[in-house]
């Protein structure tokens, strides 16, 4: 068996299309790594290279492919109602406001009715 170079994979990779298809494929590690990190799923990257003859001149040719899959964002359920137009709301229109809208005034303890210990 011939002696195979320890970095043929690399070198190899590193000459396809000018060296653009390592970039673009770096890229696309860096894209996974980030969204692994971002999500906790997982993310999958294929490189795939075949080599085909190129007739009978002892050359071969080199056809690649890279291909990735990221995880998908996830985003949590919102509750809503529907109006009686069949538009969507947050709040519930049968039940009351719990909280005063931003900037209004919070009623004081002796304003709901309570007794003070005076």
């Amino acid at each position: 068996m011939a002696k195979v170079r320890p970095d043929l994979f690399v070198f190899t990779v590193n000459q396809l299309y000018g060296g653009q298809f390592a970039e673009d494929v770096s890229e696309q590690l860096n894209e996974c790594v980030e969204r692994v990190v971002d999500t906790g799923l997982q993310a999958e990257l294929t490189v795939k290279l075949k080599v085909c003859p190129n007739g009978r001149g002892g050359s071969v040719i080199i056809k690649a492919e890279h291909n990735q899959k990221l995880p998908k964002d996830v985003y949590g359920d919102t509750v809503m109602w529907p109006t009686p137009d069949n538009n969507l709301v947050i709040e519930n229109p049968k039940q009351g406001k719990l909280f005063n809208e931003v900037g209004q005034a919070t009623p004081k303890f002796d304003d709901i009715g309570e007794a003070s210990s005076e």
